[in-house]
């Protein structure tokens, strides 16, 4: 009898043995999607974070610009109003500029190029300072 048992015995365990390994490829699958996911939340994590802070440089790249613009603008109304002054002065009919509007005309193209000279360090005519010692 046992003879009779012994060939279902060996296929039983083969469908277990068959079962153990297909329930083992699924875990594997399972434990590697899930390894997948988080590497890709991850991803996604450091991705969403670098955009906020390009965001963050962006925004704060615009509030400086807007904010030298408005400078700039200010300056440039500052300029009109000493330039109808400097325009009024009857040095005008003989020459062209004089030191305060080449003052003036230097000080309105380095603001339109994004400089601030502000006020000159020197009147014009004044001596340059001497150079200094070693």
């Amino acid at each position: 009898m046992l003879s009779a048992i012994r060939p279902y015995l060996a296929l039983i365990g083969a469908i277990v043995a068959v079962a153990l390994l297909a329930a083992a490829y699924i875990a594997g699958r399972r434990d590697g999607r899930a390894i997948a996911d988080g590497k890709q939340a991850a991803v996604e994590r450091a991705v969403k974070a670098e955009r906020d802070k390009r965001e963050t440089n962006v925004a704060t790249g615009e509030t400086a610009g807007a904010a030298k613009e408005t400078d700039r603008q200010e300056k440039v109304r500052e300029i009109y109003r000493e330039t109808n002054t400097v325009t009024e002065r009857p040095v005008y009919r003989n020459v062209c500029v004089d030191a305060d509007g080449v003052r003036l005309l230097d000080r309105a193209t380095a603001i339109a190029n994004g400089d601030d000279p502000g006020e000159p360090a020197r009147p014009a005519g004044d001596p340059a300072p001497a150079p200094p010692q070693r």
